[in-house]
């Protein structure tokens, strides 16, 4: 049922992201959008969840913040090489 997904990094991007997913709130119906903190049940398997999502979706809104870039993983590996995690579904910046 997703209509809008919202994609974002939490790192540099969380504090914008709720500020554009309150704006289209006020527009739309709370099962057209998806942003991960608000529809991710916990102990959910996220990687499908979001797959599902992405899917679903007819319009995907990536919030691209300052430091996407030039942000390095936990690993210290540019952000700009893909991640061999789960999260490397995401969007990334590269």
């Amino acid at each position: 049922m997703t209509r809008v997904f919202i994609s974002y990094r939490r790192d540099d991007s969380a504090d914008v992201t709720g500020r554009i997913f309150d704006r289209l709130r006020a527009h739309f119906d709370k099962q057209v959008l998806f942003r991960d903190v608000d529809v991710i049940p916990f102990g959910s398997d996220f990687r499908q969840v979001i797959r599902k999502a992405v899917e679903d979706c007819q319009v995907l809104l990536a919030v691209i913040g300052p430091t996407c870039s030039t942000t390095r993983t936990t690993s210290s590996v540019w952000r700009s090489k893909p991640p061999s995690s789960g999260t490397s579904r995401s969007s990334r910046c590269w």
